[in-house]
């Protein structure tokens, strides 16, 4: 094996470890909030919170049109680049969040009624909503300040800070739900985002030293003009893939029931929430370094190969584990009503070694800025090829047919995707890849 693939193996794990720890922590953290919660507020207490952070996160999407993740890419380009100014790109970069996030905030404040009568039937929650358009301004910028750290590739800051949110969140809010009730759902929300941006600022404190004089230079117009573009073709797709489970749901209720949803969902949960978190974790530290080699066919292609052995090595074992113990993971994280989805799961994991061949590819056409291909092939093949599938798989096989969708969904994506990387970008698997996987 090269120095530089081994390096580059190296980078990959290190990356995911760290990022990977960190999730895991606050994951702990967030089911002891969570329990507490239920405690303190009951089920209409955790209710109310769910619909209220719901709606303000489709706001902040909305309004961030995709940038956060776009961001990533031209810092991490600018950081491989020799002549492109760093410091005016997170001047232009951070100027366009805030702008954004003012907007977010905006349309949330002058909704705050129309927001309350959609979401509960009242303008009980008005005045709710007029303040979270605090929050949802104190998010936005929060996200572009954790875009700056990924695409500078400072992975342990970002594991800091989503500790220390998570901290912050049992700390804060446990206090305030049990003196206002809820009534201090509202305010938690407000004093974690302000106190995590904080976090963050202190963190890319070394990103702050520049001057705003410079932003004329910027090509700020032009450059925000694309980012958002390009942005808006990532939220698109995500709105389509929402729109997808959405449309699923509502079939699998009209056909089979209340209860044939609430088994899927709980399939789902534990095979791709669970395991999905190692394709998240990898995702942090993947997506900026590849953005930074794509124009060098070979070091992107050395790279790519070296990111998909080890997410099959990483992900082999535990997706073998979900299909051995299957009935006690279940048993451990759901109950004994749910025994039946336990061929589901089996399947499903089986099909995450799919979904883990073809995770590598499916970026290559965002950091390339190749919109219009990662929004037919994200947005509209990958959907569209989940809706029909788990369709005609439920209709003809029942609750087990949507696990063999699964399997069935991936070998059709990974095959076209790899001929589509194949023809456009010029990317090939090497064999020793494929004697791993």
């Amino acid at each position: 094996m090269s120095t530089t693939k081994s390096n580059t193996y190296k980078s990959i794990l290190k990356g995911s470890a760290i990022f990977g720890g960190a999730q895991v922590i606050s994951i702990f953290i967030s089911l002891v909030r969570a329990k507490l919660i239920a405690i303190l507020l009951g089920p209409a207490g955790m209710g109310l919170s769910s619909l209220l952070t719901n709606t303000t996160n489709i706001i902040q999407q909305f309004s961030s049109f995709g940038v956060n993740l776009t961001a990533v890419k031209d810092i991490s380009q600018a950081e491989a680049s020799k002549t492109t100014d760093i410091k005016k790109t997170l001047l232009r970069i951070r100027f366009l969040i805030i702008f954004l996030g003012g907007i977010g905030g905006m349309v949330c404040l002058l909704f705050s009624r129309q927001l309350s009568v959609f979401t509960f039937r009242d303008t009980k929650h008005a005045s709710d909503f007029a303040l979270l358009s605090i929050f949802i301004f104190l998010t936005t910028v929060l996200n572009g300040e954790q875009s700056i750290l990924q695409g500078k590739g400072q992975l342990k800051k970002i594991a800091i800070s989503g500790i220390l949110s998570s901290i912050l969140s049992l700390v804060v809010g446990v206090p305030l739900y049990y003196f206002l009730g809820l009534q201090g759902i509202v305010p938690a929300m407000i004093i974690v985002a302000a106190a995590t941006l904080v976090i963050n600022l202190w963190l890319n404190r070394d990103n702050l030293n520049y001057s705003y004089s410079n932003l004329k230079n910027s090509n700020f117009f032009s450059n925000s003009k694309r980012m958002i573009s390009l942005g808006t073709m990532l939220m698109m797709a995500t709105i389509l893939g929402n729109l997808v489970v959405y449309l699923l749901n509502i079939y699998i209720k009209k056909s089979g029931g209340l209860d044939d949803v609430g088994f899927f969902q709980g399939a789902n949960s534990i095979t791709n929430q669970y395991i999905g978190l190692v394709f998240t974790a990898m995702a942090a530290d993947y997506f900026p370094k590849l953005s930074a080699v794509v124009d060098d066919v070979p070091a992107r292609n050395i790279f790519i190969n070296s990111q998909f052995e080890v997410v099959i090595l990483i992900v082999a074992p535990i997706a073998l584990c979900m299909m051995t113990f299957a009935s006690l993971v279940v048993h451990l994280l759901l109950s004994k009503t749910f025994m039946v989805v336990v061929p589901i799961i089996i399947a499903m994991a089986f099909g995450v070694l799919l979904k883990a061949a073809s995770y590598p590819l499916g970026y290559i056409s965002f950091a390339k800025g190749d919109k219009k291909l990662f929004f037919w092939m994200e947005g509209m093949f990958g959907n569209g090829l989940q809706l029909s599938l788990n369709v005609g798989f439920y209709y003809f096989f029942g609750l087990e047919g949507l696990g063999y969708s699964f399997i069935a969904i991936y070998i059709i994506y990974l095959c076209v995707m790899t001929w589509v990387t194949k023809r456009r970008y010029g990317f090939i698997f090497q064999k020793k890849s494929m004697v791993v996987s």
